[in-house]
């Protein structure tokens, strides 16, 4: 398949306009219900990606964590492509990323998928469906630290994907919220993140110090609840330089 999840055109940007986080407030507690800034009439919506993502400055041989996946109503508002990942990323030609997404490439139904770009060659696998309102554990893990990266869904033991042998070993582990309208969601929790040091541990994102975010329209705000988990929501702002 074409990978059109709006990731090449999402990393372009990055880390041009990545940003340290300000001193973390209180979050907002998990299992809250879904907020969205009050959208325009559906006749003034129009297509526009937008990110909110943070993550670590220093880097990785992987990422893991729990991404929830958003109620059928939220995902399904505008039938737009709507996307919750976790990923491995050097620059905008050198990153892997795994996760969840919908309405894209004719996918309607939220699905998990694996991508990369190698070097500016970039490929996809897309994976099984998944349910609204749940969450999922994804992991991207490069064990034998020979710049193949795997890729596991949920608690499957197999992963699912392999990356080509990529010009990296390593890289910035983060989170993102991503849509493909101005007026979709972006709210968005992910917990129980870690990330792979080159003993093959894992860890917690300890003191987790970067962040993009191109919401101007509709605005999110990421918000740092601690060493392994994050909500993107409406309501802010928590990071001031990342607005």
């Amino acid at each position: 398949m074409e990978p059109i999840r709006g990731s090449v055109r999402r990393l372009a940007s990055l880390i041009g306009l990545g940003c340290l986080l300000g001193a973390a407030t209180a979050a907002t507690a998990a299992g809250t219900a879904l907020v969205s800034a009050v959208p325009a009439s559906a006749d003034t919506c129009s297509a526009a990606v937008a990110n909110v993502e943070g993550g670590r400055s220093s880097y990785h041989y992987g990422v893991n964590g729990e991404v929830y996946v958003n109620t059928k109503a939220t995902v399904n508002a505008y039938n737009n492509g709507f996307v919750r990942s976790l990923g491995v990323i050097v620059d905008n030609n050198n990153w892997v990323e795994i996760g969840w997404s919908a309405h894209i490439a004719g996918t309607t139904s939220p699905q998990a998928f694996a991508e990369w770009d190698n070097n500016g060659t970039p490929g996809a696998k897309n994976y099984k469906l998944v349910s609204y309102d749940t969450d999922y554990g994804f992991t991207i893990a490069n064990p034998g630290h020979i710049e193949i990266f795997r890729f596991y869904f949920n608690t499957e033991t197999a992963p699912f994907a392999y990356s080509p042998t990529m010009l990296f070993d390593t890289g910035q582990p983060i989170g993102n919220s991503e849509r493909h309208n101005w007026c979709q969601s972006l709210w968005a929790h992910m917990h129980n993140l870690t990330d792979q040091a080159s003993d093959h541990t894992w860890g917690t994102w300890d003191g987790w110090d970067w962040c993009l975010n191109s919401s101007a329209r509709n605005p999110y705000y990421i918000h740092r609840d601690s060493d392994s988990e994050l909500h993107v929501t409406a309501t802010g702002p928590d990071f001031t330089t990342c607005h």
